[in-house]
């Protein structure tokens, strides 16, 4: 059996030390059974350097991690000397570990080093925090989020802790580079359900100081993350519990960043979930959180978004549905009768309408109520939203980033209503 000699440590099987260096990279990348034996035997000698890059600048760590090979990133982890190092292109292991949704990979880099930096960005400008958003894992961004790097950055920048500014930073439109944008995990469950996160990306709104000023074209509105979006997505999560929306299919109108109607597919069964809004800028963000949470939806929900115009019934879906879900959809008296007719026009008769508002600041809020009760729509329920609904709903628990993002949780009295077709 060939072996060399080097500091009197004797590695058999190998030639010479750079051959012992390739096969420990190849034995972290690939993992098998025997790669582990023959790992774990070379990063036992003094030796071999565990830290050996190739020509990329990627050490056995990275391949490990990029490749999800959980027992080879435990070896090497066992090493005093490892060390997590960033390659040619800026990335790290947590980079790769990150993007390919490696939640038990990135828990043991995060527990074995503790300079770990989870905004720091590679050559293209990504963190490992916003690779974790790519992957759709939200249990891996929870933890990258309450990582303390993230918390002292967000402190730094004035980003709310709890939240990521993952693109931009407010550039104008036309100028051809991203809006800026924050990325919140919210955790809307009810208890049985606490593992269950889901993350929506909302834009800067272009007229945030009038916002409900604009015509529907140009409204910008649906790119805010809404308190009463936020409360009716804890309420659509708990209807959920209870079996609510299984098997249905259901139609979110006005659905902006898609709140409630993402909570519905991740927390319940229903068969079909449509989510809808006006606006290209609003449509093209709704799709990204649709495709941000896919890997929560049910086997066999489908989840999708398109264009619907209130006052244009070409718009409106083929069949009926058998629930429709809103927030926060009445804001002047003249908006009332396009909202009475596209729920004649997609809810089947039988099915619930169901609504969550403000109770003040809303003009409009009790013409509708009164023209549903006039419609002969039974109300089944109208109660005030209190106690969990009203709890921090971001899965860092941070309070301050809660105050600051959704201050409305604590200033609003939010009230839930349901109406059946008849």
């Amino acid at each position: 059996m060939a072996s060399f000699t080097t500091n009197t440590q004797i590695i058999e099987g190998f030639d010479t030390i750079e051959e012992a260096h390739e096969e420990m990279l190849q034995c972290a990348r690939y993992g098998d059974p025997d790669d582990i034996e023959t790992l774990r035997y070379l990063v036992s000698h003094s030796s071999i350097d565990v830290n050996h890059s190739d020509s990329g600048g990627s050490t056995a760590l990275h391949k490990a991690c990029a490749n999800g090979k959980k027992a080879a990133v435990e070896v090497l982890l066992s090493s005093p000397s490892c060390l997590h190092t960033a390659n040619s292109s800026g990335n790290t292991p947590l980079h790769w570990a990150s993007s390919n949704g490696e939640v038990d990979i990135v828990k043991m880099l995060v527990a074995r080093f503790e300079d770990l930096d989870v905004l720091a960005k590679n050559s293209f400008g990504k963190s490992s925090l916003t690779e974790g958003f790519t992957s759709t894992n939200t249990d891996l961004v929870a933890v990258l989020l309450e990582h303390d790097s993230a918390t002292e950055e967000k402190l730094l920048s004035g980003t709310p802790k709890g939240s990521v500014k993952i693109e931009g930073e407010g550039e104008e439109e036309g100028s051809g580079k991203e809006p800026a944008s924050t990325t919140h995990v919210f955790s809307l469950n009810p208890t049985s359900q606490k593992s269950k996160t889901i993350a929506i990306r909302e834009l800067a709104m272009s007229n945030a100081d009038s916002p409900f000023t604009s015509t529907s074209h140009s409204d910008t509105t649906g790119l805010a993350v809404w308190a009463a979006s936020v409360v009716f997505g804890r309420w659509v999560a708990k209807l959920c519990s209870s079996g609510a929306f299984s098997g249905a299919k259901v139609l979110e109108l006005g659905g902006g960043c898609g709140v409630p109607g993402i909570a519905c597919a991740v927390h319940g069964e229903p068969r079909e979930v449509q989510i809808t809004d006006l606006t290209t800028a609003t449509l093209a963000n709704l799709q990204y959180n649709i495709n941000l949470n896919k890997g929560g939806y049910g086997g066999k929900t489908r989840v999708e978004s398109f264009r619907l115009d209130w006052a244009d019934t070409a718009t409106y879906p083929e069949g009926k549905v058998d629930a429709v879900i809103g927030a926060d959809l009445v804001y002047t008296d003249d908006i009332v009768p396009l909202l009475l007719k596209v729920l004649d026009g997609v809810l089947d008769s039988g099915g619930s309408f169901y609504y969550c508002a403000p109770d003040d600041g809303r003009a409009g809020l009790k013409t509708f109520i009164e023209a549903l009760r006039e419609k002969g729509w039974e109300a089944r329920r109208g109660i005030k939203a209190e106690g969990e609904y009203l709890e921090n709903p971001l899965a860092s628990g941070d309070d301050e980033m809660c105050f600051l993002c959704f201050n409305e949780l604590g200033e609003k009295r939010f009230f839930f209503y349901e109406f059946v077709k008849r």
